[in-house]
């Protein structure tokens, strides 16, 4: 069996349960939970490494001026994801994406499939046979995808998703490519070949015991640059400290929190002159 079958195979075989640790197959988020309109920033030249995640984390880069974004994720189905993504951007008006990510979806997926390569399109192309039978049901409603929020809160979200970004953003994306590591976090050093301005791991912080997080740190210190920074754990204002407050860490990051409860989230990071 090809890596494509095995992967169709798994998409169909899954049911609504939601895994409670990041796996080979899991669910995705539509679109971001984090708030990258304020951690995403000054990016411009910068080559990144980042979670994939929603795939938003790549766009928002590449919309910052990243020269470069990699991707990593242990779901091998975030990559379908980006990539579908990233062509729908490519192909739709500012609304056609809108519409395609909440209605219409069968439609505008027949509008952008013959730009896909071959097996995202095989990919898609099994999820929309199978999973989508009434043309006018969202993609983001299947049980593929965690449960979606109102648009305003992705568009609040994500500096791209504004109509001037997006445009930028649609000139700029099909120069780029997407180079992705499959691969856990632990043994994400191992997969590299080049170093980064910037690495992001999101909130991978919270599957980590905190000696596990403080040896990813280390392994992925070795290819950051000389200015280098890792961005490498969120703290919530509305929970108690974690293991993680514990890590030396440069200036930490405050930013609004996407929860709704007026609070801040806290981004800790370290340069590379700081990791020992």
């Amino acid at each position: 069996m090809s890596i494509i079958e095995d992967e169709l195979e798994t998409t169909f075989l899954m049911t609504g349960k939601i895994n409670q640790e990041f796996s080979r197959y899991d669910k995705i988020y539509p679109f971001t939970t984090e708030n990258l309109t304020d951690s995403y920033k000054d990016l411009k030249d910068k080559k990144v490494l980042t979670v994939a995640g929603s795939g938003d984390q790549v766009l928002n880069a590449y919309n910052e001026g990243a020269s470069r974004v990699d991707v990593f994720d242990i779901n091998r189905l975030t990559i379908y994801y980006l990539r579908l993504k990233k062509c729908a951007i490519e192909h739709l008006t500012y609304e056609e994406f809108k519409l395609f990510f909440s209605y219409k979806s069968k439609e505008l997926y027949e509008k952008i499939r013959k730009y896909l390569g071959t097996e995202t399109r095989q990919y898609w192309d099994y999820v929309y046979t199978h999973f989508i039978l009434n043309p006018r049901q969202s993609l983001i409603y299947t049980y593929l995808f965690y449960p979606p929020v109102e648009w305003t809160k992705y568009k609040n979200r994500n500096n791209y998703m504004n109509v001037e970004s997006y445009y930028k953003l649609q000139e700029l994306l099909p120069s780029k490519t997407i180079n992705f590591i499959n691969t856990e976090v632990t043994d994400l050093h191992n997969k590299l070949k080049q170093k980064y301005d910037r690495i992001f791991l999101s909130n991978i912080n919270q599957y980590l015991e905190v000696e596990g997080l403080e040896q990813v740190i280390h392994n992925l210190s070795n290819y950051l640059t000389e200015d280098g920074i890792i961005y490498f754990a969120y703290i919530y204002s509305y929970m108690e400290d974690t293991l993680t407050g514990n890590i030396n860490h440069d200036d930490p990051i405050h930013i609004p929190s996407v929860m709704e409860n007026n609070k801040q989230d806290t981004i800790l990071s370290l340069k590379k002159a700081s990791i020992n």
